[in-house]
């Protein structure tokens, strides 16, 4: 047997570790995976950051030191060795890609969402979720540091065209020694500031969100909002998808949102469904009907057609089984006309005028509502906004007196015109006088726009108020009509389809048809007028969902609006048996509509800084970083605030400053030196 060559002897297995490049980056994962478990462990145990990064450097420094006095040489051969610095490249790569594809500092639910429950709970096992300033990264930086300081050491000394690689090799060290101390000293707290309250104590966040009760006090300065906006803009309408069920016949309140356009396709998260976004018109025209559907559930419903003494009659649908649509005013006010399953006394009784039963305010302030009594005397106070009940005009008019001077008064005691007087206080501005109105809130609005704080709305509401005197009542169990004034039948007949009933002379009611099973067929087209069409005024989608496995599909009009409806807004569309329900509306309110102007005060009250901060542009002073927060506040003039304080974060620019110059040193000036002192070296030897 011929023996083999040395060159075939020297093999992947009988080379030396440091020169394997598969073995060191499994090590690397395994030396990864430690401080993972670390980390785990540190957590369960209620360290702090700082104890963190202290029981690191501490336990760090320790390996590191017991390997270089064990195995000096082998250590020094590794840490200098070119497969080893690819090696570890490939690793901070792989943590790098990591890092871009999961979403950072999100809260535990985010990511459940988003991502799944299993990939949920892989993110926080990992801690990717702050990947960057976890502890297993933080083990790579170090030895990727040493490696660096190795071989900087090693190829000493440094004359002035090698300054740039020195410098390259000294960054990473300094950008580890800046994170650390960084994460030794980072400070994320909350508070929600009140305008014209200057505030020292923050609260630290727990997971990203507010709640903790542990304090962080600013060291020699006060912070104070002088005021907080929401940005308006032109409404920008997205397709909010909810597929979590909350067991309750509902969703969960996390839904998946998209950026919806015509010819759009996706599957849902946490779905086998996919769908498709058909048709969107800007400025649509409703053009549905309701049809009889034998296959629905029964949904009784009566066509009527009221005469009014106009060339073209009102026509529109009631239901009996829905209280809010079993009714239908005629324009004018003179009668309504009802459509009920029987005929009853308790109805009888229910058919008069009578008066609210409560008066309340309601208060709005981006997207969240409170109701008060509304009772003169009575005042509403929240942390910087008072409101006093000062008047009830039940018919409401403006007088002048002698002198020419307009005042408010009621002409009657009657509820013809009811009018709300609230007298508006601020801490930082006088009471202002506010006016709403009963039945035209739109009037409200404009009246008192200059006297409002920006995205405050009020509404006067009289619940459970009738005005109505006159009803004609069809029953559909007995087939009759009848009228009601004031309480009493006056009159009463069969009914017949398409014959009127005479309310009184050019006023008339009359049955058209009769649908037992009554089901909406939603249906949209563009506004005819080519101008208002492109407008998003009433936004429509026809969206297509469908089940690739069993080839079933649904497809429905989504409406942006919901002009009958109390709030206005839409109501969720469900397909496949209540499995996922869709919305297309306006967006919600996002925390980078909410701009806030703080000022930096003195202990004397002296100003220092000042600037309106949002989102991503934050007010920094002193090494704080005060940015808009991500909760929004529930009242006027109260605003989320999120302070930042990360000591080490300029000593990072340092390092990442010293990479660059080394590297445009090693491109640029290395070249220009070395040319120099060869000229100077071939000048001396001359």
């Amino acid at each position: 047997m011929t023996e083999a060559s040395p060159a075939a002897r020297d093999d992947s297995s009988t080379n030396p570790f440091h020169q394997r490049s598969i073995p060191q980056i499994v090590a690397l994962i395994i030396w990864a995976v430690l401080w993972m478990l670390m980390e785990s462990l540190l957590n369960k145990q209620g360290l702090s950051a700082k104890q963190q990064v202290t029981a690191f450097l501490a336990l760090a420094s320790a390996i590191y030191g017991a390997t270089f006095i064990v195995r000096r040489g082998w250590f020094y051969q590794l840490l200098t060795s070119v497969s080893f610095a690819v090696s570890q490249l490939f690793i901070m790569a792989l943590a790098v890609v990591v890092r871009t594809v999961i979403v950072q500092d999100e809260s535990p639910d985010f990511y459940g969402r988003f991502y799944g429950s299993f990939v949920r709970k892989l993110i926080f096992w990992t801690h990717s979720e702050d990947l960057y300033c976890s502890l297993w990264f933080s083990a790579l930086l170090s030895l990727l540091a040493l490696s660096m300081l190795a071989v900087a050491w090693k190829r000493r000394p440094y004359p002035a065209h090698r300054i740039g690689f020195l410098l390259v090799h000294i960054s990473m060290p300094v950008i580890l020694l800046g994170a650390l101390w960084g994460k030794f000293g980072y400070v994320r707290a909350f508070q929600e500031l009140k305008a014209g309250e200057p505030t020292t104590e923050f609260y630290k966040m727990n997971n990203l969100q507010p709640g903790s009760k542990e304090p962080y006090l600013l060291p020699d300065f006060r912070i104070q909002l002088n005021q907080f906006t929401a940005e308006k803009h032109a409404p920008e309408f997205k397709l909010y998808a909810f597929v979590e069920p909350d067991g309750h016949g509902g969703f969960e309140n996390n839904p998946m949102t998209y950026e919806a356009h015509q010819g759009m396709k996706a599957q849902l998260p946490l779905s086998k469904f996919h769908f498709s976004v058909e048709q969107i018109i800007p400025n649509a025209v409703e053009v549905g009907r309701v049809v009889n559907n034998p296959n629905a559930p029964e949904n009784p419903a009566l066509q009527v057609m009221l005469g009014i003494g106009a060339p073209q009659p009102v026509i529109g649908d009631l239901f009996a089984r829905q209280e809010k649509a079993s009714r239908r005013d005629e324009p004018g006010g003179r009668f309504a006309v009802v459509y009920q399953d029987r005929w009853t006394t308790g109805l009888l009784n229910h058919l008069r005028p009578r008066p609210p039963r409560a008066e309340t305010v309601s208060l709005t302030f981006l997207g969240k509502t409170t109701i008060h009594v509304a009772k003169v005397g009575s005042v509403i106070e929240f942390p910087d906004l008072k409101m006093k009940v000062e008047n009830v005009y039940p018919d409401f008019a403006v007088v002048k007196d002698k002198d020419g001077t307009p005042h408010a008064t009621s002409r009657s005691s009657a509820p013809v015109e009811p009018w709300l007087e609230l007298s508006l206080g601020e801490a930082s501005a006088s009471p202002r006088r506010v006016l709403l109105s009963a039945r035209d809130p739109r009037l409200s609005d404009q009246l008192n726009a200059p006297n409002l704080p920006k995205g405050l709305s009020l509404r006067y509401v009289r619940e459970g108020e009738e005005t109505q005197s006159r009803f004609v009542v069809f029953t559909r169990e007995d087939r009759f009509i009848r009228l009601v004034e004031n309480g009493r039948v006056t009159r009463s007949e069969p009914f017949h389809l398409n014959k009127p009933f005479i309310v009184q002379k050019g006023l008339s009611a009359t049955a058209v048809a009769t649908l037992d099973n009554a089901e909406y067929v939603p249906a949209f087209v563009p506004n005819p007028d080519p101008k208002e069409a492109l407008k998003f005024e009433r936004p429509a989608m026809r969206l297509k969902l469908w089940d690739p496995g069993s080839g079933r599909s649904e497809e429905r009009w989504l409406d942006g609006l919901a002009p009958d409806a109390a709030d206005g807004l839409p109501k969720p569309e469900t397909f496949f048996d209540q499995s996922v329900a869709l919305i297309y509306k306006a967006k919600d309110t996002e925390p980078e509509d909410f701009h806030s102007e703080l000022v930096v005060l003195d202990a004397a009250g002296n100003q220092l800084a000042k600037k309106i901060v949002s989102v991503n542009d934050p007010l920094i002073f002193q090494g704080h970083w005060f940015y808009q927060g991500n909760c929004t506040p529930d009242h006027p003039n109260v605003s989320g605030i999120t302070v930042v304080r990360e000591p080490g974060l300029w000593l990072v620019y340092v390092g990442f400053f010293m990479l660059i110059v080394g590297i445009v040193w090693m491109f640029y000036l290395k070249p220009i030196l070395k040319r120099r002192d060869a000229a100077h070296t071939t000048a001396k030897e001359a």
